[in-house]
């Protein structure tokens, strides 16, 4: 068992066995109500934890051959088929051989020569230098660049979780199983921008071999959003990113508007005079 859920106030309140979590893509979803190893469901089916050893990769291959302008035809043509079950097959004679590999599926092509879109997991952890190896021979073989980007491979910890308070200092922490042999990068993602963090009056990052820290200090709300690591790879037409991301969200102050009537009470030349004080919190 994985999961156990349970009706509660008209939604679906689930949460993961030890050694399960939920995964990051659902987290992010709209909607979705997660704290820790709990979420609930209002609007869509209750979904399944999976394994904290399990590794999501979205990828895409930029194919650079005349045959492969087949598989941007419809579906339901032959040539479509043919195109996409060899594509796939060559992929599959590469990813299925690392230890751990469950499903592969394209999703879609797209114009840019020819651009096939796929998702993959595996069961449990990956050694690096077979993906890097793996997605190398691939590109070679079809003449093509591979970018993937992973998550499981890298693990992110945020303290305290999920929601924090005017001036609190949250620590967020990335770790990873093996040495990645490259500089990791932080991103705060706020309003559909994207910003790097670095070191500075607010922030300082810190960066060791297996694992690396934000630490913030005296936040406000400019500093809620989704924070994302990751760890670039980049070999020749071999690019890949193994990132994590969470959600801080923080407490706002309360806005609030104070006016009076008059305005300026001294100056009706009266000795008594009558002030209305009114005061609206509006968060």
């Amino acid at each position: 068992m994985t999961t156990r859920c349970s009706k509660v106030q008209g939604a679906t309140q689930c949460s993961c066995e030890p050694s399960f979590r939920w995964s990051e893509t659902l987290c992010q979803e709209p909607g979705q109500k997660c704290n820790g190893s709990c979420c609930s469901f209002t609007n869509r089916t209750a979904a399944m934890c999976v394994s904290n050893e399990t590794v999501s990769i979205r990828g895409s291959i930029t194919l650079n051959g005349l045959e492969y302008y087949k598989c941007l035809k419809g579906k339901d043509f032959e040539e479509f088929k043919q195109c996409d079950t060899s594509l796939m097959e060559k992929m599959k004679a590469v990813y299925s051989t690392m230890a751990g590999f469950d499903t592969l599926k394209i999703s879609k092509y797209r114009v840019g020569s020819v651009i096939a879109d796929f998702e993959m997991t595996f069961a449990n952890q990956i050694k690096q230098q077979y993906l890097i190896n793996g997605s190398k021979s691939l590109g070679s073989n079809l003449s093509a660049s591979v970018y993937l980007e992973t998550t499981g491979v890298v693990r992110l910890f945020m303290l305290p979780k999920n929601q924090v308070c005017y001036y609190d200092t949250p620590t967020l922490t990335c770790e990873v199983q093996e040495d990645l042999h490259t500089q990791p990068v932080w991103q705060l993602k706020r309003a559909d921008k994207v910003f790097e963090i670095f070191t500075g009056t607010e922030a300082e990052v810190t960066r060791n071999t297996m694992e690396t820290k934000v630490f913030l200090r005296n936040i406000s709300e400019l500093w809620a959003g989704e924070y994302t690591c990751i760890y670039p790879q980049v070999n020749n037409f071999i690019k890949i990113n193994h990132t994590a991301s969470a959600v801080l969200n923080v407490y706002l102050l309360p806005s609030i508007d104070i006016t009076m009537t008059p305005p300026f009470p001294h100056c009706s030349g009266s000795e008594l005079v009558t002030v209305k004080v009114t005061c609206q919190i509006a968060s």
